[in-house]
C-alpha cells in the first residue's frame, strides 16, 4: 500500500535482511518507522535527475513559494525514497534550499541517529504480551502474507512478533528497495544532511512517539483487512509509482492528488487522521514560521499538499501568497 509505505524510512537497511524479534537486541543499526505521508517516489523509474531529463525539465516543480508580509518560505513536496539517478534536483529546488536559513521537516531526523531511540522504535513495532502475527491474521490473509514474503526472499516466521502495520511497512520497504529505491537518497535525508553540514536550524513538526501512536491507531479497527488490502496492492506498486513520479516531476498537482489520495479517501476516518487533521495541526506551526522573519524550507510528504484539505488551500485561506515554482 503505497501511502502507508511512506511511513518507513530505513536509509541503511539491507533489502534481504530477515527482520526477526532478535533484531531489537542489536546495536540499533536499522532506522525504523517515520510516518512520512505522501508517496515514495523515485526517479529510478522516471529519471528526472538525468542530464537528458534536465534539458527537458518542466517549468514547474512540486515546490511552492509561500509569502507573508515579512517572511518567505518554500513548501516542498517530499519524495522520501529515491535512487541516485534522481540527482541533481531541479534548479528551483536547489535555489530554494540555498535561500533558506532553516529546514522544517515532519520529524527532526536527528532522532534517527540515536541507537537508543532506534531500539525503542523497533520495540514499539512489536506485539505485546507474547502475541503473534498468526494469531491476528485470518488463514486467508496469512496465506497471502506467506506468499508475499517468500516472493521477496523472506520467511514469514521472521515477522512472528511484528504488529500488522510494522509487517506491512517492512515488506513494502523491502519491495521498494528491491526496485532500487532508498530512503538515504530521499529528499528528507538529502536536505537534512546538508542542513546539518551548513549549520542550518532544523525544526520537526511532530515527534516519533506521535507518529507511532498514529500508526497503532491507524490499523487498530480491522488489522486483517489492512494487511490483506496492502498485500493485494503489491502487484501494482511499480505501475502506481510510475504515475506518481510522473505527476510529481511535472508539478501536476491535480494528477498528484489523484494518484496519492484516491484510495485513501475511501476510508474517511483514516484520511482525516493521516492527512486532514495533521495538516490543520501543522498550520498553527506554519503560522509561527511565517511570522518569524526567517526564510524556511518546509519539506513534507507530497500527499499533504494537494486537494481541498491540502496545505496549498489551507495556506491561501490564511491569507498567504502561494506561488508554484
Amino acid at each position: 500500500m503505497l501511502l502507508f509505505a511512506e511511513m518507513l524510512a530505513e536509509p541503511k537497511t539491507k533489502a534481504k535482511q530477515s527482520p526477526t524479534r532478535s533484531c531489537c537486541k542489536g546495536s540499533g543499526r536499522q532506522r525504523l518507522p517515520i510516518i512520512l505521508i505522501g508517496v515514495m517516489l523515485a526517479a529510478g523509474l522516471v529519471r528526472a535527475g538525468s542530464p537528458a531529463a534536465q534539458e527537458a525539465a518542466p517549468k514547474k516543480a512540486c515546490l511552492w513559494r509561500v509569502q507573508s508580509s515579512n517572511t518567505t518560505a518554500y513548501l516542498q513536496g517530499s519524495i522520501h525514497l529515491l535512487s541516485e539517478a534522481s540527482y541533481p534536483l531541479p534548479r528551483q529546488i536547489e535555489a530554494a534550499f540555498a535561500a533558506s536559513d532553516q529546514l522544517v521537516m515532519e520529524v527532526d531526523l536527528a532522532i534517527m541517529t540515536d541507537p537508543k531511540a532506534q531500539l525503542e522504535m523497533v520495540l514499539q513495532g512489536m506485539l505485546p504480551d507474547g502475541r503473534t502475527l498468526d494469531s491476528i491474521l485470518s488463514p486467508k490473509t496469512l496465506a497471502l502474507a506467506k506468499t508475499s514474503a517468500e516472493a521477496m526472499g523472506l520467511q514469514l516466521g521472521a515477522f512472528k512478533y511484528y504488529k500488522p502495520w510494522m509487517f506491512v511497512m517492512t515488506l513494502t520497504a523491502t519491495r521498494l528497495q528491491q526496485l532500487g529505491f532508498s530512503a538515504e537518497n530521499g529528499l528528507d535525508w538529502h536536505f537534512y544532511k546538508r542542513a546539518v553540514a551548513q549549520k542550518k536550524n532544523v525544526i520537526g513538526l511532530e515527534t516519533i512517539n506521535e507518529q507511532l501512536m498514529l500508526l497503532d491507531a491507524m490499523a487498530g479497527e480491522d488489522q486483517d483487512a489492512f494487511v490483506r488490502q496492502s498485500l493485494e496492492e503489491f502487484a501494482d506498486i511499480k505501475t502506481e509509482m510510475t504515475a506518481m513520479i510522473a505527476a510529481w516531476s511535472m508539478g501536476d498537482i491535480e494528477a498528484l492528488g489523484q494518484a496519492l489520495l484516491k484510495n485513501l479517501r475511501k476510508y474517511p476516518n483514516l484520511y482525516s487522521s493521516l492527512i486532514r487533521n495533521r495538516n490543520l495541526k501543522w498550520m498553527k506551526q506554519f503560522d509561527e514560521v511565517m511570522q518569524s522573519g526567517v526564510t524556511s524550507m518546509i519539506v513534507v510528504g507530497a500527499g499533504h499538499i494537494p486537494g481541498p484539505d491540502g496545505l496549498i488551500v489551507l495556506l491561501r485561506a490564511q491569507g498567504y501568497t502561494v506561488e508554484q515554482l
